[in-house]
């Protein structure tokens, strides 16, 4: 179940970026888009009427956050995206402002850095956006995290206060639908 209320919406404002690829047939792009079978699935494709000068690609990936295999997938994908479509921009939930990753980039030796990074990932200290833009720095990909940092952390709070209500949630729940 997903719920919105606009009156609690926050984005952070990111610098304009334009993708080196031409999107002037967006329609075509977004019908011939592919995926390997083995990091997802294409669920739901839209390609809105062209308006020129308005050709943004918008790809959007849901995954189980803090599930290894589903956060590897979502770093696959971003260097899927990255090495097909030259993708200039990934915009990453649970993060505020442009990431900094200097420090995980500055580790020598590449077998050391991606072993680091996959306990990291196993352990949901890391994100698979959070990894793909340490690992996949030969592309010109800008990361930003795109939420109010304390927002998110009150909404982290108040969803993990609702799991120790569970049980009291579900009991009246099933009274109603009685």
């Amino acid at each position: 179940l997903n719920t919105f209320n606009t009156s609690f919406s926050y984005a952070q404002i990111v610098p304009p970026v334009s993708s080196p690829i031409d999107l002037s047939n967006l329609p075509k792009i977004i019908e011939s888009l592919a995926i390997p079978e083995t990091i997802g699935m294409i669920q739901e494709r839209f390609a809105p009427n062209v308006i020129p000068g308005n050709d943004k690609l918008i790809i959007y990936i849901q995954n189980a956050h803090s599930n290894v295999d589903s956060e590897r997938n979502t770093q696959n994908l971003i260097a899927h995206f990255q090495k097909e479509l030259h993708l200039p921009l990934v915009l990453l939930e649970g993060g505020e402002g442009k990431l900094d990753n200097l420090f995980f980039k500055s580790f020598p030796g590449k077998e050391i850095k991606e072993k680091i990074l996959k306990e990291y990932l196993a352990k949901g200290d890391l994100s698979g956006g959070e990894t793909a833009s340490i690992l996949f720095d030969q592309y010109d990909t800008q990361f930003y995290g795109i939420e109010n940092q304390a927002l998110y952390n009150e909404n982290k709070r108040a969803f993990l206060e609702t799991l120790t209500k569970e049980p009291e949630i579900s009991r009246r729940l099933d009274v109603m639908q009685e």
